[in-house]
C-alpha cells in the first residue's frame, strides 16, 4: 500500500470513530474520576488508564456501529461518509464495532477486579446494552436521543463508579445534567438531512440548555464544594449563565439559519462544549487545577475537529 492510499485509508478510519469526539468520552470519565478521588490520583492511575480505555472503546462501538446499520440510509443522505463512499467495508465496520464493544466491557471488568468493585462492570455492561438498543432499535424512534442522553449519562458514571460508597446527590446531578443536554443536542442532530424543524430545533435548544441550568445547583448540593464557590457563590452562577449564553447563541444562530451547514456546526460546537462543562463540574466540587486538568482534553478535540467532522 503507497503511503498516499495508507494515509488516505488511516484518514477514513478516523472520520468513522469520529476520533475527536473520543476524547470528549474521555473528558467524561476524567472528571467523573477526579470528583470521587481527586485526593488519591497517583494510587488511582491503573483504574483510570483502564476506565478511559473503556469509555474510548465503547464510543468508538457506538460510532461505528451507527455508520453500519445507517450505511443504506447514508448511501442517499450522507454518500461521502467511509462506508458508503468504500472507503471502508462494512464488514471491516462491523468487525470493528463489536470487537470495541467487547474490548471495553472487558477493560470495564478489569478496572473492577484493580479497584474491588463491581461498578465498573455494571456501568460499562449498561452503558454497552444502551448502545447496542441505540442502534439496533431506538435510533429512529422518539426515544432515540433520550437513550443517546443515558449513553452520556452512564459514561460520566462509569469515571465515578469507582467511588468507595454511594454515590452523592452532586454525582447523579451531573450525569443527569450531562444526559439532559446531549438528548437535546441528539434531537438537534436529527435535522441535519432531510427538512428541518425550526420547533424541533427550538425545543431541542431548550432540552440542551436546561441540561447546562442544572449545574447551577451543583455547588449547593454538595457538602465540599470548591471553597472559592463557597466565599463567592455569584462566580458559579456567572460561569453557568456565561455557558448557556455561548451554547443557546451557537444553537440559536442555527436555528435562524436552519441550513444542513450550520445545523451540523451547531452539533459540532455543542460537543465540543462538553468538555468545558466536565471541566466546569470539576471546578465547582473540586478546584481549578482539577478543571484545567479535564480542559487539556479539548486541545486534541479543537485540532482533530479541524480535518475530521465530529457529526
Amino acid at each position: 500500500m503507497s503511503a498516499e492510499k495508507s494515509s488516505s485509508h488511516v484518514m477514513a478510519w478516523s472520520r468513522l470513530v469520529r476520533l475527536p469526539n473520543v476524547f470528549t468520552a474521555a473528558a467524561d470519565v476524567t472528571m467523573g474520576l477526579l470528583v470521587v478521588h481527586a485526593d488519591r490520583l497517583p494510587a488511582a492511575v491503573p483504574v483510570i488508564a483502564l476506565l478511559i480505555g473503556c469509555s474510548a472503546l465503547l464510543y468508538v462501538s457506538g460510532v461505528v456501529l451507527n455508520d453500519y446499520f445507517d450505511r443504506h440510509l447514508d448511501a442517499q443522505q450522507r454518500p461521502e461518509r467511509p462506508l458508503p463512499s468504500g472507503k471502508i467495508s462494512p464488514a471491516a465496520a462491523a468487525v470493528v464495532g463489536w470487537a470495541a464493544l467487547l474490548g471495553g466491557v472487558l477493560l470495564a471488568c478489569c478496572a473492577t477486579v484493580a479497584a474491588g468493585q463491581q461498578r465498573p462492570a455494571v456501568t460499562a455492561l449498561l452503558l454497552a446494552g444502551a448502545i447496542v438498543a441505540y442502534n439496533r432499535h431506538l435510533k429512529a424512534t422518539f426515544a432515540g436521543p433520550l437513550v443517546m442522553g443515558v449513553c452520556r449519562g452512564l459514561n460520566a458514571l462509569l469515571g465515578m463508579s469507582v467511588a468507595d460508597g454511594p454515590l452523592a446527590d452532586e454525582h447523579l446531578l451531573i450525569a443527569t445534567a450531562l444526559a439532559t443536554y446531549i438528548a437535546g443536542v441528539s434531537w438537534l442532530a436529527r435535522n441535519e438531512t432531510g427538512v428541518p424543524s425550526r420547533t424541533h430545533m427550538t425545543l431541542a435548544m431548550l432540552v440542551m440548555l436546561s441540561g447546562v441550568g442544572l449545574l447551577a445547583c451543583l455547588p449547593q448540593l454538595s457538602d465540599q464544594p470548591n471553597r472559592l464557590l463557597l466565599a463567592q457563590p455569584q462566580r458559579w452562577q456567572l460561569l453557568v449563565a456565561v455557558l448557556v449564553v455561548m451554547i443557546g447563541w451557537r444553537t440559536l444562530w442555527a436555528v435562524i439559519e436552519a441550513t444542513t451547514l450550520r445545523i451540523r456546526r451547531a452539533v459540532s460546537q455543542a460537543i465540543v462544549s462538553l468538555v468545558v462543562l466536565d471541566a466546569a463540574a470539576c471546578f465547582a466540587l473540586r478546584d481549578l487545577r482539577c478543571a484545567m486538568f479535564v480542559l487539556l482534553l479539548l486541545l486534541p478535540v479543537l485540532v482533530l475537529q479541524q480535518v475530521i467532522e465530529m457529526t
